[in-house]
């Protein structure tokens, strides 16, 4: 992929529901965006694993194709559609993939960015390392990147008091944890970029969440109410890559 100032931005969705999780903001403001699905192949019928019974599922081919409808409905509440890549989701897969075969797939659709918006891998899931690296190799080659904090995971300890505004917990540091993974990257990481929502905003973005209907309810933690609660849905965090 190559530089375009005149081209779309892209975003690099590891799974279905990571561009409106991690980064609505961006989904909303630009003016043109490319959303790329990169784990979205249906895998063989006849099973189903853990993950997808915890959320309801019998069989995971089944579950998939329900899950592509519900990222169009979440999508659809920013005026926005996606292309899904034919990667099967690590759960399902039992072959090694390479960021150079997911780089591959993406020049087959989009050969040139204005910018790019990739995952951090927060949480250390390897879906997200692998998508996180095709991001970083694009900014080698010139494209101006920026590495979003992957909700769920960024948010397992809280946000920083900083994003908050709040007084420091001595006894509390989320950004320890994301300390931990992002340290192989910090001589090319800017300071974060805190993006924070209106209630309005962090309103809708709540409502094209909840239409993962099979997956909200377990990201959301059940009765905890993580992703719901305003506190936490109000903020997004970017990191600039430097080449």
């Amino acid at each position: 992929m190559r530089r375009d100032d005149a081209a779309p931005a892209v975003v690099l969705s590891p799974h279905l529901d990571d561009a409106v999780l991690s980064v609505w903001s961006v989904l909303k403001q630009q003016d043109d965006v490319e959303i790329l699905n990169v784990f979205t192949s249906v895998p063989r019928p006849g099973f189903a694993t853990r993950c997808d019974r915890v959320a309801g599922a019998t069989e995971s081919a089944a579950f998939m194709s329900l899950r592509m409808d519900e990222d169009r409905q979440a999508l659809a509440v920013a005026g926005r559609q996606s292309t899904n890549l034919a990667f099967l989701d690590e759960q399902y897969r039992d072959q090694a993939l390479s960021p150079a075969d997911i780089a591959e797939a993406i020049a087959s659709h989009i050969s040139s960015a204005s910018n790019v918006f990739g995952p951090a891998a927060l949480g250390g899931h390897g879906d997200h390392e692998l998508v996180r690296d095709v991001a970083l190799a694009f900014a080698n080659h010139g494209v101006p990147v920026e590495l979003y904090a992957d909700l769920p995971y960024a948010i397992r300890y809280g946000w920083p008091h900083w994003v908050l505004g709040m007084p420091a917990d001595p006894y509390l540091k989320p950004e320890e944890d994301w300390r931990h993974f992002l340290e192989p990257l910090t001589d090319r990481l800017s300071e974060p970029r805190i993006h924070a929502f209106s209630d309005a905003q962090s309103d809708e973005k709540l409502d094209a969440m909840k239409k993962y209907r099979t997956q909200f309810p377990s990201l959301n933690s059940g009765i905890i109410g993580r992703l719901a609660n305003p506190a936490v849905r109000r903020y997004e965090a970017f990191w600039a890559v430097e080449r």
